[in-house]
């Protein structure tokens, strides 16, 4: 019989919002207020869905990097009441749930247990295209265009033969065990002066070799695609607690002049994912073009305004070296200046251009995310996010290379959870292939909204059964175990 998999009887609205944990569940302004299409509300009726709601510890897990000792106390709180209303309830829970439905969704929910050892060495596949920039520069010609050709043709097709990755480690001691193993850190931590050394590398060559405009272009592309792939390394980094992690993160920032990418995420991103006052979550029939520039735009507006805030809370003057964004747009200018100083004009030129490239990389994979996924709003709350506001994708190969960013939903479920670990929600919205692809399929609009569409469509539909029919479709990975065996 499985556990773990109930949803607590339909308490009353103020008890509903009490178990809504309070960093996702935002008021937003009046003007804001719209319920998603083709979606009815039943949170009046039923309990929001949980991530976990039978394991407080994986709950108190949630990122708390960005939290202050009142914040995570009142979040762990919030976690045992979810916990303690769960186990109350489920009983008549299980009763009446739709024994049909249950039956088609328990298997498939969490993807495949192994709980086995799991190795960092697959991760170094992010390392591939720098060695591959290297080898073309050296080789000329065509081969300039070899990393566009890796990213753009080699991965998806690999994504397309190669076995999905849908494993959990649901296991407690062997996912601790592997969430401590230092090689998974390692990875990462030597992404950061390989992918500088590739950059300084890209620049002398850009200098030096008596390259054509078509070899150039290839180059500059190239670095800015690795550049793009170091942004979601830093990703990673800053969303760590402990200070080295986040400087190599910044590090990266840095390099491609986006520095407040950090701030926004943070602190605007995971706060209003999914509603239309984040400006990094596509709407659906918004263009990737349209979203492009409105996202660079509106995230460096909406991170000086965190910045600001921040600074006045503590009684500091926005325009003061305690400001992070100035600090991050002097720091990038500075390497700017250094690459005009030691190789001219050319030379700046292809700083900014790998730098645009990287950003522009960036906010076409933001753009699929969340497309057209969007939290109900009542009362003018946005509700508890869950996993059903990402898209996710179990292509092995690009996991592999972006450091498992595709399991979405479970980042945005605990922010602070290191990748290695990070979880399959095969329940949540999938994607018909991993973000390489979906990068390619973005570009044509007509041909994306009609992929899209019908499974956002299906994403919505879901998400009204399952709160309809009383079932949480995200119990703990742990629960499930203990259910099957």
């Amino acid at each position: 019989m499985a556990v773990g998999l109930s949803a607590p009887a339909a308490p009353s609205r103020s008890a509903t919002r009490s178990q809504a944990c309070s960093r996702n569940n935002q008021q937003l302004p009046s003007a804001r207020r719209r319920t998603p299409p083709n979606f009815t509300s039943v949170h009046a009726s039923t309990p929001p869905l949980y991530y976990n709601t039978t394991n407080t510890t994986a709950i108190e897990h949630r990122s708390t990097s960005t939290m202050g000792k009142g914040q995570e106390g009142n979040l762990r709180r919030t976690a045992a009441a979810a916990v303690a209303l769960t186990r109350d309830h489920d009983t008549a829970a299980a009763a009446a749930k739709p024994t049909a439905l249950v039956a088609a969704m328990e298997k498939p929910l969490l993807g495949k247990d192994v709980g086995k050892s799991v190795s960092a060495l697959p991760y170094t596949f992010a390392f591939l295209p720098m060695a591959l920039l290297v080898a073309g520069a050296y080789l000329g010609g065509a081969a300039n265009y070899i990393v566009p050709v890796f990213v753009f043709v080699l991965v998806p097709l690999l994504d397309l033969v190669v076995p999905a990755d849908e494993y959990n480690i649901t296991d407690k001691a062997v996912e601790k065990n592997i969430e401590n193993t230092l090689s998974f850190r390692l990875v990462t931590w030597l992404f950061v002066p390989l992918e500088i050394g590739c950059l300084v590398f890209s620049l002398w060559a850009a200098a030096t070799f008596e390259l054509t405009t078509a070899e150039l272009v290839g180059l500059i592309f190239s670095q800015g695609l690795i550049a793009g792939t170091g942004i979601n390394t830093a990703h990673e980094l800053f969303h760590k607690a402990p200070l080295f992690e986040k400087i190599l993160g910044r590090i990266l920032l840095v390099s491609v002049c986006y520095s407040h990418f950090e701030t926004e995420h943070l602190l605007g991103h995971h706060k209003h994912v999914s509603t239309v006052g984040d400006p990094a979550s596509a709407r659906r029939g918004e263009t990737v073009y349209g979203f492009v520039p409105r996202s660079i735009l509106f995230s460096f507006v909406d991170a000086w305004k965190i910045e600001a805030a921040r600074l006045r809370g503590k009684g500091k003057a926005v325009w003061s070296t305690s400001n992070n964004i100035i600090a991050g747009v002097a720091a990038s200018a500075l390497v700017a200046a250094a690459c005009f100083h030691v190789g001219g004009a050319g030379t700046l030129v292809f700083f900014l251009a790998q730098s645009a490239i990287a950003i522009v990389l960036l906010e076409m994979i933001n753009f699929t995310e969340h497309y057209g996924l969007e939290r109900d709003v009542v009362d003018g709350r946005a509700e508890a996010v869950s996993p059903m506001h990402s898209w996710n994708a179990p292509q092995r190969v690009t996991n592999y290379l972006l450091f498992k960013l595709q399991r979405h939903s479970d980042h945005h479920a605990f922010a602070g959870r290191r990748y290695q670990i990070l979880r399959s929600w095969t329940a949540s919205p999938q994607l018909p292939t991993g973000y390489a692809g979906m990068i390619l399929l973005s570009v044509v609009p007509p041909l994306f909204d009609a992929l899209m569409g019908p499974r956002i469509d299906q994403a919505y539909a879901d998400l009204k059964r399952y709160k309809e029919s009383g079932i949480n479709p995200f119990p703990s990975p742990t629960a499930s175990v203990a259910a099957s065996s």
